[in-house]
């Protein structure tokens, strides 16, 4: 009797194992790196997964589920929420678009006792990821994930809320709306140019300012070029590359520098 309870916990402990093995298998395919002890792995700044784990059920963590109403306030769109069971575990996935280009996909996964939650933030027009993101939410069952508990609601109610929107900071929202009028058109006149600059070092527009500045800095190392219009002496400028971006605005104000500057790093 003994053994064969012994065998039924270590045939437990491997499923286990090979369900959290699965997860970091996803994590490193997709290069997800892990990037600090909040389990949160990164592709990119625009790109990143945070797992952890609450010591509460998942009805109770239904009960505050936001995001309903998030939507209904019209914060965030194209919101669905399913629920589901597979092997036994109760399954719950919000999926909704924050802005114009972050898809969030949450799935929280638990029982009476604990849950689990991770949280996906990605461009929604990456469809291959989604759909790989949509496969490890149906196949995840770990149920001994330790690292990163919280105790209370109020704890992970703040950390998905800033996660989520982390993007839509004022300066991560000011970068996204000028990289997509640089994308619509690339041909600035100079004085839009010297207002972002000017914000820069100004409390009230610092936000804008380096929003900003880091649009131009990613368009740049897109590989697009930008023309500035009536800079110096009424000629036009083309910056193809980071060293002229850099130049240019030095010659404007040598405080900032977007290469060495700490605001302007990844």
């Amino acid at each position: 009797m003994k053994l064969k309870k012994t065998i039924i916990i270590l045939l437990v402990l491997l499923k286990n194992l090979i369900s959290f093995g699965q997860y970091k298998t996803f994590l490193t395919s997709n290069k997800y790196k892990y990037v600090d002890s909040l389990n949160i792995y990164r592709q990119d700044k625009n790109s990143e997964i945070i797992l952890f784990s609450i010591d509460k059920s998942l009805t109770e963590i239904k009960r505050n589920n936001v995001w309903e109403r998030a939507y209904q306030r019209g914060i965030i769109s194209k919101y669905t929420n399913d629920n589901f069971l597979k092997n036994g575990v109760e399954k719950d996935v919000c999926q909704f678009d924050v802005g114009l280009e972050n898809r969030i996909k949450i799935l929280y996964c638990g029982n009476s006792n604990k849950t689990d939650i991770i949280i996906a933030r990605f461009y929604n027009q990456n469809i291959e990821l989604s759909k790989k993101i949509d496969t490890l939410y149906l196949n995840y069952d770990t149920k001994n994930i330790e690292n990163s508990k919280m105790k209370k609601i109020s704890d992970y109610e703040t950390i998905i809320s800033n996660f989520t929107f982390k993007s839509f900071s004022w300066i991560e929202k000011s970068r996204i709306e000028f990289r997509n009028e640089l994308i619509n058109n690339n041909i600035i006149d100079s004085q839009k140019i010297k207002d972002a600059l000017n914000s820069y070092q100004i409390a009230s527009g610092y936000d804008t300012g380096v929003g900003q500045i880091l649009a131009m800095k990613d368009f740049i190392l897109e590989g697009n070029k930008i023309v500035i219009t009536k800079w110096l002496w009424d000629k036009n400028i083309t910056i193809t590359n980071i060293e002229q971006l850099r130049g240019l605005i030095q010659s404007y104000d040598p405080v900032i520098d977007i290469i060495n500057n700490s605001e302007f790093k990844e």
